[in-house]
């Protein structure tokens, strides 16, 4: 087999220059200087998944905004948006995934923006801040500087990376893989076999830009990384958008939002959105120097039309979160309950709901400790998942990133930088505050999901595999916990202890229909009436097949570790 040599491609280190407020990191590629400023994420709202976000466009007009300065302003910025699904080779994960199946749920995202400033394109700005070496470092700060004020006027909150940081971020953004030694064959860019799906996008719609930006995640990679660069020309400014899925072997993404694949020897597009130099040019290629218009395929969008993109898409700055449930026209519904910009959260339902959203938060990668005063309603799922993901009234060795307080008093400690996840039995006012909120509604028997002042219906959503670690109150020999066997798919119900009523054929629950076949199903699920069923419920979202499948979780066996449902999928996991 035969594979292109290339050029030598230098990557220098980061460095700190001093500021008022800290340290703000650059690193020198060639003539310019690149400095990188990550963005908050937005407070959690319900998110109907797949479908543009209800919220103004802000960052990418103050990006527009920055770039027009006439004295000295950045010739180009990249707008990176990184994204993941699932996390880990666990059961809880494995679980998960089985809820998943296809759906491209962009759980996790971090927004970065990488600022390329070139001082010989501002001498006057140079000379006024000192000249020289000096004079050019100023200026850069001067450009950060400004275009951190413009994103605040908008009401978006960022902070400057330091070297360190940097550093981690460009190991991040490829999954530690240096793209500087990649190698293409013809399978494709890869790095000691760590593989490379890159395309770009030839659309020039603004919704379709959206559409992509909210699920761009592809079922096959580990993760994903979009980056919409900026590049100023003399005519305006031009975008690129650039999409490449880490730990891909192959592309499942044919005619999918207007991509288009780019050829694996292009390292340019490859490094799209890495916050280090361009690579050399290839000897067979004729490159321009802006890493808007680096590459092949598609080229990029014409001035007019990216201030029109620019002014009307909005980016998302944080990840959807976990599956919550399906709304009422069947799309799959996600909540962010912790994790960075959520301090604190609620659940408003019985010990199984509380248990399910701790296996999807330890499913998705966050370790939970759990501080409950009935201790033995969560120690099989703990032990089930294991002490690294889930801890009950143990800290364990590290520091948590929630503490799950299942405990009437209340007032724990949190550690610093932990989300605060409350349970509580009733909630009053559930509906409609700020705070992220999943509150079960007796009434309908569905849960609502809230954050924001929004508020959105769900249908509660699981399968078997997830049932089996979170439904641990029975015995899994065939007999429920208090005693009275489960056949033909039917439990009787707990008097003694109503919040663990056991799932019957016949209830209509919000604990009974948790209930639904893998993600395929829920686009196709049609609206259904609060006063319906279990078995309209089940065989409406399930489909005939899965309906039959009813019977007690209990008598499920754990998945083994050598079992994984992630693999059937194919779904990548770190």
């Amino acid at each position: 087999m035969l594979v292109r040599r290339t050029a030598p491609w230098e990557v220098r280190a980061p460095f700190d220059v001093p500021a008022d407020d800290g340290f703000i990191a650059l690193r020198r590629c060639g003539d310019s200087l690149i400095g990188v400023l990550a963005i908050a994420p937005d407070e959690p709202a319900p998110v109907v998944v797949g479908t543009p976000r209800a919220t103004p466009p802000r960052l990418l007009p103050a990006v527009l905004s920055a770039m027009s300065a006439h004295d000295a302003a950045p010739w180009a910025i990249d707008v990176v948006s990184h994204t993941m699904r699932s996390w880990d080779d666990g059961i809880a994960a494995g679980a998960y995934r089985t809820l998943l199946g296809g759906l491209r749920i962009p759980t996790h995202r971090s927004v970065h923006l990488v600022v390329r400033i070139r001082p010989a394109d501002c001498p006057q700005a140079v000379l006024m801040r000192g000249d020289g070496p000096a004079g050019m470092l100023r200026t850069a700060l001067w450009c950060l500087r400004r275009l951190r004020a413009r994103l605040a006027d908008s009401g978006i909150p960022t902070r400057p990376l330091t070297a360190a940081e940097i550093t981690d971020l460009t190991m991040r953004l490829t999954e530690g893989a240096p793209v500087e030694r990649a190698t293409s064959d013809a399978l494709g860019a890869h790095v000691d076999g760590f593989r490379f799906a890159v395309h770009r996008w030839a659309g020039t719609s603004p919704e379709s830009l959206s559409a992509l930006l909210a699920a761009p995640g592809s079922s096959e990679a580990v993760s994903t990384t979009v980056t919409l660069s900026l590049t100023a020309d003399r005519s305006g400014p031009r975008l690129t958008a650039t999409v490449r899925d880490n730990g891909a072997h192959a592309s499942d993404r044919d005619g999918c939002h207007d991509l288009v694949p780019v050829d694996a020897s292009d390292r340019g597009a490859l490094a799209a959105g890495l916050p280090i130099a361009a690579p050399p040019e290839d000897r067979r290629d004729d490159r321009s120097r802006g890493s808007g218009s680096r590459g092949s395929g598609a080229a990029p969008v014409p001035p007019a039309a990216t201030e029109q993109i620019c002014r009307s898409v909005a980016v998302p700055c944080a990840g959807d979160g976990q599956l919550v449930g399906a709304a009422a026209s069947g799309a799959p519904v996600a909540l962010r309950l912790a994790g960075p910009g959520v301090a604190a959260s609620t659940i408003c339902g019985d010990h199984r709901l509380a248990r399910q959203v701790a296996a999807r938060l330890a499913a998705i990668g966050m370790s939970v400790a759990v501080v409950s005063d009935t201790p033995q309603r969560w120690r099989r799922l703990a032990d089930a998942v294991g002490e690294r993901w889930i801890t009950v009234n143990d800290r364990g060795p590290t520091a948590p990133h929630v503490l799950f307080d299942d405990t009437r008093a209340g007032g724990h400690e949190v550690p610093p930088g932990a989300t605060l996840l409350r349970r509580h039995d009733c909630l009053d006012d559930g509906r409609g505050g700020r705070e992220p909120t999943l509150r079960h509604d007796p009434g309908s028997g569905l849960l609502l999901a809230s954050g924001l002042g929004c508020t959105v219906p769900v249908r509660p959503v699981s399968t078997a595999a997830e049932r089996s670690l979170t439904e641990l109150d029975r015995l899994r020999c065939g007999r429920a916990a208090d005693g009275q066997c489960c056949r033909a798919g039917t439990i009787a119900r707990k008097k003694t202890a109503p919040d663990e009523i056991a799932r019957t054929t016949t209830s209509g629950s919000a604990a009974d229909s948790q209930t639904a076949s893998p993600g395929p199903a829920f686009n196709s699920s049609p609206p259904l009436p609060s006063t319906a069923t279990r078995p309209e419920i089940t065989a409406r979202i399930c489909g005939p097949a899965i309906s039959k499948l009813i019977d007690c979780a209990a008598c499920s066996p754990v998945p083994s570790n050598s079992t994984r449902d992630s693999r059937n999928s194919g779904a990548g996991v770190r």
